[in-house]
This record gives structure tokens, C-alpha cells and sequence, in this order.
């Protein structure tokens, strides 16, 4: 009569047992690194689309000196890992119709991320220091976007790397920016 388990019984049972288990740490330790990525992506896209309609804003609104840029704007200008360019700075009409400034600033942070701070009169904003590693405002010919006739607007492309290292994920964002009608300072705000 057999009163209890023998050892290769034993042996074959916490096997099975084993190998359910890894199976089932691995399903979850994948569902964990889908969380971490679905949480880079949101962070990230949202980062990025309150910076492009922010500086979007800024740019369709600014103050042009006989329909030209100022010259702060007709530059590159590039914030990333460690290197911060000068100051960005030029007038937009605020939505009563006076003229304020506006101030892009480059802040540096732990790591290789890189901060980006608007002032605009005494309201200060911090943007994109999560995981943004470049920011780049460039100039763009405006004959890319419609020839001659396009040639009164200025047009500014705006790029914006996203980085995760321990996840090893990249995300750009490429945005162009193109200022108002040739007609009145006020009606930079429309498109023809």
C-alpha cells in the first residue's frame, strides 16, 4: 500500500508547476512593458502637441516689420541635449490687439533632456522636459508650399525628438508653421 508521493513524482510536479509559472510571468512582464510604451507614446504625443500649438500660436500671431520676420526668427534655432541656443524673442499681437513679447528660453536637466521655458509678460511656462531631447525652429522657403503666389508667407518648420532610453523608443514630430495673410497686422490670424 502506497502512503505517499515518491521523489520523481515530486520532481515532475514542481517541473509543471515551474514551468505554468514562467509562463505566466512572462505574459505579465510583457503587459507591464506594453503599459511603459503606451505611457511613453501618450506623455510624448501630448508634450509635443501643446508645444506645437503654443509656438503655432505665437508664430501666426507675431508682430512683421513691413511683412518681414523679425530677425530672431530667421535663424535656426535648436534646443537639445546639453548645447542651448540664445534666447528666442519677438513681439505677437495679443488677442486685444496690443503688442507683447514673447521669450523662448533653453533649459538644461538632468540627463541629456532639454527643458523649454515661454515667457510672455509675467506668465512663465515650463514645456517638454519628460522626454524631449531636440526642439528645432528653421526657416522654410515658402516656394515649398505653393510657388510665387505663396511668397508673401513665411513658413518655419518645427521638429521635436521624443526619447525613452531604457524602453529604446523614438518619436519625431514634424510640424510647418506658416503666418497669416499679406493683407492687415490683425488678420495674421486667418489663412487665405
Amino acid at each position: 500500500m502506497k502512503k505517499a508521493f515518491t521523489l520523481m513524482e515530486l520532481i515532475i510536479v514542481m517541473l509543471i508547476g515551474s514551468m505554468v509559472f514562467a509562463s505566466i510571468l512572462f505574459v505579465f512582464s510583457r503587459g507591464s512593458d506594453n503599459v511603459q510604451r503606451g505611457n511613453f507614446n501618450t506623455i510624448a504625443a501630448n508634450q509635443s502637441a501643446w508645444m506645437v500649438t503654443v509656438i503655432r500660436s505665437d508664430i501666426t500671431s507675431m508682430k512683421t516689420v513691413a511683412g518681414d520676420v523679425p530677425e530672431a526668427l530667421k535663424n535656426t534655432w535648436e534646443l537639445k541635449d546639453g548645447s542651448l541656443s540664445s534666447p528666442l524673442a519677438f513681439d505677437v499681437y495679443a488677442e486685444d490687439g496690443s503688442v507683447a513679447k514673447v521669450k523662448y528660453t533653453g533649459l538644461s536637466k538632468e540627463g541629456d533632456s532639454v527643458q523649454m521655458q515661454r515667457e510672455y509678460g509675467s506668465r512663465k511656462q515650463v514645456m517638454g522636459g519628460t522626454y524631449m531631447k531636440l526642439l528645432k525652429l528653421e526657416p522654410v522657403e515658402p516656394a515649398e508650399f505653393g510657388g510665387e503666389e505663396e511668397a508673401y508667407r513665411k513658413s518655419f518648420k518645427l521638429t521635436i525628438v521624443m526619447a525613452e532610453e531604457k524602453l529604446a523608443r523614438v518619436a519625431t514630430w514634424t510640424s510647418y508653421i506658416h503666418t497669416g495673410s499679406k493683407s492687415g497686422a490683425l488678420d495674421q490670424y486667418w489663412k487665405d
